[in-house]
């Protein structure tokens, strides 16, 4: 019979060997936990993951937004923009200065 941890939500389902013999314990993550969890994973964890539900997508026939060509409109839109970046390349804000008055109106 295998150990059960009493203080674990763990049944035998859950309990799955290794190629050693050394019992490993797998427990469900929640979605929640999940999401809390992505950013403490280094880039290529994270890419990885990418890459599984970009796969899962397309079996679903989903397709990721940059898999997209984009519309005249769109593209208008860019080089417009690009041309008055180029034009006058301070006319903008940095990042800092968005995220400042962002957080100045969101009261952090």
């Amino acid at each position: 019979m295998l150990p059960r941890c009493e203080n674990c939500r763990i049944n035998q389902s859950e309990i799955q060997a290794d190629t050693s013999g050394v019992r490993e314990y797998f427990l469900a993550m929640s979605k929640v936990e999940i999401l809390q969890e992505l950013p403490s994973l280094d880039p290529k964890d994270r890419q990885e993951i990418r890459e599984k539900l970009d796969e899962l997508d397309a079996v679903d026939g989903i397709e990721w937004l940059d898999d997209c060509e984009l519309t005249e409109d769109e593209k208008r839109l860019l080089e417009q923009r690009l041309a008055a970046m180029e034009k006058n390349p301070d006319a903008g804000s940095s990042w800092e200065e968005v995220e400042a008055r962002i957080r100045a109106k969101l009261g952090q």
